[in-house]
């Protein structure tokens, strides 16, 4: 085996290595939020737990959703100025609002659905939400 193979194995494992470590903190991560949200909604054998950023892009698509209230009730962990959180706690009805802050994770907008101690993800908000109305 040549110098330049052996160096391209070395890079392309390390590399592995690092996505590795980097998947299993985002889970455990995640892992966390989503306990916590269970712990402050106990007594709910099923919880959508929204998590938005206003910086996103679909964030006009599902403040629209959300202020319909057509796609059923979310836990929605927002991360937003407080000013908006107010804003949004009074319009978005029917929906309980969690600041993002108090959770300490930072995500990008995704759906996760609990049944019990089991947990489904959906990254493709909109479409999950129009579905679900």
């Amino acid at each position: 085996m040549s110098l330049l193979s052996l160096c391209n194995l070395t890079g392309f494992l390390a590399c592995l290595f690092a996505l590795i470590v980097k998947r299993r903190k985002e889970s455990r991560d995640m892992g966390t939020a989503v306990n916590h949200v269970k712990w402050l909604f106990q007594g709910q054998d099923e919880l959508k737990i929204l998590f938005l950023d206003y910086a996103e892009p679909v964030f006009k698509q599902v403040d629209a959703l959300l202020s319909s209230g057509t796609s059923g009730r979310f836990i929605v962990v927002f991360h937003a100025p407080a000013w908006l959180l107010a804003a949004k706690g009074k319009k978005w009805k029917g929906h309980e609002l969690v600041d993002a802050r108090t959770i300490d994770f930072k995500s990008k907008k995704m759906i996760i659905v609990t049944k019990k101690s089991n947990y489904d993800i959906y990254e493709e908000v909109v479409a999950f939400m129009k579905f679900m109305a």
